[in-house]
C-alpha cells in the first residue's frame, strides 16, 4: 500500500476515477485500467468522450460528464500522452492541499522517464513500465506492465489446440529498436547504449549498441531454426481492415490492430517477443535489459503461443507478478543461447505445457480486471479475497451441476465430481466451487453429505482429516462484479455429464480449461 491523502476508502463502491486524456492518442495503460475499473462497477469519467468500444455512435469507454469535476473523484489519472503533447498539468494536480490521489501512467519508451524530478513530486503513484532492478527509482514509482486490454482478450478468446497449430516460430518485428528519439538527453553514457546529440527539432537521438531484436535475429535465429522453423513475414502496416469494427480499432490504435496478426498468433506454436536494449555487465554491475516491455509479449502469451523473450529474472526485469521461465515463457540467456535450443530438443513436450500455462498465467494476472484489482489493492482498497464472501485456495475449480435433472442422474454426476476431487493427490490445495442455481445451500449440502457417505461405504473414497480435505463452496447470489473477480481466480472447470448451461454461459466460463 502506498502513502496517499488521508481519505476513508474502506470499500471499492464509493470510489471513482477521472482520467485526463489527449484525443487522437492511444492510451493503452489507461484503457486496460478503465476497463477493469468499470467491470468492478467503479465509475470512470474523463475530460473528453473518448475511445469507442464499437461502431455504435457514442459507445465510449471514457465519458465526459459536465456534472462531474475531477476534484469530485478520489482518483485522478494522467498518462504520458499529456507530457508528449507538452500540456501544462491541470491545477488540481499541483494542489498541495488536494483530497484526491494523483496517479501517472508512464509507459514512455526508452531507458529513462522524462517525468523525473521535479514534476514527479505532484504524483502519489507513478506506474512505470520497463522497470528493472538496476535503477533506483523514486519512492512513488511502482513497476507496471503493458498487460492486456479487452480488445486483445476478445481477439484471442478462442484458440486452436496445440496440435492444430503450425510448428513454427513467428519472428516478424516492424521496428528493430536500434535507435530512439527522446525529448530528453540520456545523461549517463554506458556500455550498451550511446547518446548522440543529434537534434530532430527538440528531440535527441539515442542509438543502442545491442538492440535485443537485432542481436537475437543475428545469433539466436540461426540456432533455433534448426529445430523450429521461423516465420519472418511482416504484415504491411498500411493495409487497413475492411470490417468496420476492425477498421475502427486499427485507426484508434495508430495502425496497431490487425485481425490477421491475431490469427497468425493463434495459428503458430511460438512467437518471439524480444524487445529492448541489452546492457552487458560492467565492473560490479550485472547485465540487464532496458526498454524490455512490448504489446507483443502479452498478446503472444494470451494467444497461447510459446513466448520467447530474454530471461526476465536474469536480466533484472521488475513486474508486479513475475512469470516463471520455462513454465510460462521461454527466457533465453543472451550469453548462452544454445542452452535454450538444447533444452527444447531434449524436452519435446515442454512447448505444449508452456503454451497452456503461459496463457492461463497472463489472463489470471494481466487482463483488465486483475490489473484493476491490483491497482486498487496498491492504493489500500480491498484485496481480491476481501471482495469475495469466501476464501480461495491454490487450485480453484468450479462445477455447474444441473440440479433439476432426475435424481439418479444428479447423484451420478455429483458422485463423479466428488470422487475426482477427493481422490486428487493434493486435495487440500483445492477449493471446489459448486454453482447452486436452481436449489438451496441446505438441499445441496444434504445431497452431497449423503453421496459422500455412500462413497465411503463403497470404498470409492477414503476418509480424511479436515486439514487434508478440499474446501467445498456453494456459489449463490454473487454480484456481477464478484463474478468478474472470481473468473480470474479459477484454474479449471470440472465438466459434468449434465450441466446447467444457462448458469455456465451467464458466468462466461465456457472457455475455462477443463480439469
Amino acid at each position: 500500500m502506498v502513502a496517499s491523502p488521508q481519505i476513508s476508502r474502506d470499500r471499492i463502491q464509493p470510489c471513482s476515477a477521472y482520467f485526463y486524456l489527449i484525443e487522437d492518442q492511444f492510451p493503452h495503460l489507461a484503457i486496460g485500467l478503465a476497463e477493469g475499473l468499470k467491470a468492478l462497477n467503479i465509475p470512470v469519467y474523463a475530460n473528453c468522450n473518448y475511445w469507442l468500444l464499437s461502431t455504435e455512435p457514442g459507445d465510449y469507454l471514457f465519458i465526459h460528464d459536465s456534472q462531474v469535476n475531477p476534484e469530485d473523484c478520489l482518483l485522478v489519472i494522467l498518462d504520458k500522452n499529456w507530457v508528449f503533447a507538452q500540456r501544462p498539468f491541470p491545477e488540481l494536480i499541483c494542489n498541495r492541499y488536494r483530497h484526491h490521489i494523483n496517479i501517472y501512467l508512464d509507459d514512455m519508451d526508452g531507458p529513462d522517464a522524462s517525468l523525473w524530478p521535479p514534476t514527479i513530486a505532484h504524483f502519489d503513484v507513478i506506474l512505470r513500465t520497463h522497470c528493472h532492478h538496476q535503477t533506483q527509482y523514486p519512492s512513488n514509482f511502482i513497476p507496471w506492465a503493458f498487460g492486456l486490454s479487452h480488445r486483445i482478450v476478445t481477439e484471442v478468446q478462442t484458440i486452436p489446440t496445440f496440435d492444430q497449430r503450425q510448428y513454427s516460430l513467428l519472428f516478424n518485428f516492424r521496428v528493430d529498436q536500434k535507435e530512439l528519439f527522446t525529448s530528453y538527453p540520456i545523461n549517463a553514457v554506458e556500455q550498451g547504449f550511446a547518446t548522440t546529440h543529434t537534434h530532430q527539432g527538440e528531440r535527441f537521438k539515442v542509438q543502442a549498441d545491442y538492440p535485443v531484436r537485432i542481436v537475437t535475429n543475428q545469433q539466436f535465429i540461426p540456432l533455433i531454426e534448426k529445430i523450429l522453423p521461423v516465420d519472418q513475414k511482416v504484415d504491411a502496416r498500411h493495409n487497413s481492415p475492411s470490417d468496420p469494427y476492425h477498421y475502427l480499432q486499427w485507426k484508434q490504435t495508430g495502425r496497431r490492430h490487425y485481425p490477421q496478426y491475431y490469427q497468425r498468433l493463434k495459428s503458430q506454436v511460438a512467437c518471439a517477443a524480444f524487445a529492448g536494449w541489452y546492457i552487458p555487465a560492467l565492473k560490479k554491475r550485472s547485465p540487464y535489459i532496458e526498454w524490455w516491455d512490448s504489446w507483443r509479449f502479452w498478446e503472444s502469451l494470451a494467444a497461447g503461443c510459446v513466448t520467447f523473450h530474454v530471461d526476465l529474472d536474469r536480466y533484472a526485469v521488475s513486474l508486479p507478478v513475475m512469470p516463471e521461465n520455462w513454465t510460462h515463457y521461454i527466457g533465453i540467456d543472451m550469453e548462452n543461447m544454445q542452452d535454450t535450443v538444447d533444452r527444447i530438443r531434449s524436452e519435446p513436450t515442454v512447448l505444449e505445457k508452456i503454451s497452456q500455462a503461459g496463457r492461463q498465467w497472463v489472463l489470471e494476472h494481466y487482463a483488465p480486471i486483475p490489473t484493476a484489482l491490483r491497482f486498487l489493492k496498491l492504493l489500500g482498497f480491498k484485496s481480491t479475497e476481501e471482495l469475495l464472501p469466501f476464501e480461495l485456495r491454490e487450485l480453484n475449480l468450479i462445477a455447474f451441476p444441473d440440479w433439476l435433472q432426475p435424481e439418479a442422474q444428479l447423484v451420478q454426476d455429483l458422485g463423479n465430481l466428488l470422487q475426482r476431487v477427493l481422490n486428487y493427490g493434493d486435495s487440500h490445495r483445492i477449493a471446489l466451487l459448486i454453482d447452486i442455481n436452481k436449489t438451496t445451500a441446505e438441499e445441496a449440502n444434504e445431497i452431497l453429505a449423503q453421496i459422500t457417505f455412500q462413497l465411503l461405504m463403497l470404498g470409492e473414497i477414503e476418509e480424511m482429516e479436515e486439514d487434508n480435505a478440499p474446501d467445498i463452496i456453494f456459489l449463490e447470489s454473487l454480484s456481477t462484479s464478484q463474478w468478474h473477480v472470481l473468473q480470474y481466480q479459477l484454474q479449471a472447470r470440472i465438466a459434468l455429464e449434465n450441466e446447467n448451461q444457462d448458469a455456465l454461459v451467464n458466468a462466461k466460463l465456457q472457455h475455462l480449461p477443463l480439469f
